[in-house]
């Protein structure tokens, strides 16, 4: 994975998106201390997502909601990632292009009525 930090941070993920490498705490953590308050995962490029990967994805995003902060996928709507994360009934935002996905205006759970309600949950569970 390549990233980039400013207020957004992005993730570009070559190969397979498995569960394997960072932790979603490192790096939540290393974004948070560089200013980050948004996350792009850019899987345009990820051959696949597995079910460590699905885990991995939930935990990330669990966290970042947890803060406040916002996340979202970047994958093509034919990619095996899509077709696994709509299979599972994964519920991220979804975006076809990086720079669709950066110009977007964000929802956060600190003013989305439902992300915040989701927020909650993660932290009761």
């Amino acid at each position: 994975m390549e990233n980039g930090v400013g207020r957004v941070f992005v993730f570009r993920c070559h190969g397979c998106l498995d569960g394997n490498g960072a932790s979603p705490e490192e790096i939540v953590r290393t974004a948070t201390k560089q200013g980050a308050r948004f996350f792009i995962i850019d899987a345009t490029d990820a051959a696949y997502v597995d079910t460590p990967g699905v885990r991995w994805l939930l935990r990330l995003r669990a966290l970042i909601e947890n803060m406040g902060k916002g996340l979202r996928i970047v994958t093509h709507s034919k990619s095996p990632v899509t077709r696994n994360l709509q299979m599972l009934q994964v519920d991220i935002d979804r975006y076809e292009t990086l720079a669709t996905a950066w110009r977007t205006p964000w929802t956060t759970a600190s003013n989305d009525r439902s992300l915040r309600r989701r927020a909650a949950r993660n932290r009761a569970a």
